[in-house]
């Protein structure tokens, strides 16, 4: 991982803290698991100032989610929002669901579909989704 630039902190928030700490930014993207969750938690403790994100893949109704099977349930958004707000730290959720569906999960059936096997590499970059 590496740092982004310190960017939008007034000055007065930046008193105290040591330089070198002062530009060290850095995104965790939460999966409501134990890997994420304590990467996030030693890098705040280490000084970084840590932004959790989840990322919202899949619109599965909650009847239909099984728990401890499969990922992006509302149970593991949830499960990231508890150790984001544990450990202090900004948190959000982040809706892709209709450009995951459109890049991944939509190519991957037509690919398999057509007796192909599908090969993310292949996917143009453009068609990943992207935060911006």
């Amino acid at each position: 991982m590496s740092a982004l630039p310190h960017a939008g902190r007034p000055r007065a928030l930046q008193a105290g803290r040591p330089r070198a700490l002062q530009a060290r930014r850095v995104l965790v993207a939460m999966s409501g698991g134990v890997d994420s969750s304590v990467a996030a938690a030693l890098l705040a403790e280490r000084g970084w100032d840590v932004t959790g994100v989840h990322l919202k893949l899949a619109d599965t109704p909650a009847h239909a989610q099984v728990q401890g099977k499969g990922c992006c349930t509302l149970a593991d958004a949830d499960d990231a929002r508890r150790v984001a707000d544990t450990i202090g730290i900004p948190f959000y959720v982040w809706d892709f669901v209709e450009e995951f569906q459109q890049a991944v999960v939509d190519d991957f059936a037509a690919e398999y579909a057509s007796g192909r096997t599908p090969n993310p590499r292949s996917w143009p970059t453009s068609s990943c989704p992207s935060a911006t």
